[in-house]
């Protein structure tokens, strides 16, 4: 956000996290930037007027900030496309830049009614994660598959906030698509499962490729909704 809203001299260091383009989708627009690893040392070295932090961002960092009379703004994760633009609205005023930020939600809110639509056969809707784990119809995913025009699965098997969805059970209640993440490199017995050959040759696993869209809380979240809508267009054109 502060990529998104900030005048260039407003910046004086961004998260290490801010140039992973794995999960920033700024990543090349932070790169002229300095940036720190969360450490309070760091981050007093700079003199900042303005600290921004996540809720669960280095605690031990922000309470020793704070304790030193750092100003800080804390920022808590977002579990609506509501939410997400409240904070863009809040990052503006914070930043003295609420036209800037007011503009952004506008055309973030004519984006969103352009990709929402009746639809009238929604395909039931697997959101699988590592370990087996199921997105809920509860929170930020669970809302962007709805405004999409899919059934969650979760809604069917009573898990509002998502969990444990074992692969077994997965294939027997039958889903129209398996949605599962962009793979991270390496190795990982976590995310093995969602190489199971039952996924792989089923026709219905679907790797999104958006994945820093859902991770940064601004208007590229709508590139993640984008892609889904796009995918239950592909499974309509199937059937």
């Amino acid at each position: 956000m502060v990529l998104m809203l900030a005048e260039p001299e407003q910046i004086a260091s961004l998260s290490l996290l801010a140039k992973d383009a794995r999960t920033s989708v700024y990543a090349d627009r932070a790169a002229p930037y300095p940036t720190n690893t969360g450490k309070a040392e760091e981050v007093a070295l700079l003199a900042p007027d303005l600290v921004l932090a996540g809720t669960y961002t280095t605690r031990a960092t922000v309470q020793m900030l704070e304790k030193l009379g750092y100003r800080l703004e804390i920022f808590p994760p977002i579990n609506s496309l509501a939410e997400a633009r409240a904070n863009i609205l809040r990052m503006g005023d914070i930043l003295g830049q609420p036209d800037r930020a007011a503009d952004i939600v506008a055309a973030m809110d004519v984006r969103l009614d352009a990709l929402t639509e009746e639809v009238t056969h929604r395909p039931l809707t697997a959101f699988y994660h590592a370990r087996g784990n199921t997105t809920g119809t509860e929170g930020l995913q669970g809302e962007m598959m709805t405004a999409a025009g899919m059934e969650n699965i979760a809604a069917m098997l009573d898990l509002p906030y998502g969990g444990s969805l074992p692969l077994e059970k997965l294939v027997m209640e039958t889903p129209d698509l398996i949605l599962i993440g962009p793979p991270y490199s390496g190795h990982s017995q976590a995310t093995e499962l969602l190489e199971h050959p039952v996924l792989v040759n089923s026709g219905k696993r679907h790797v999104l490729t958006a994945g820093a869209a859902w991770v940064c809380e601004t208007p590229a979240l709508l590139d993640a909704l984008a892609e889904l809508v796009a995918t239950r267009k592909s499974w309509e054109a199937a059937q």
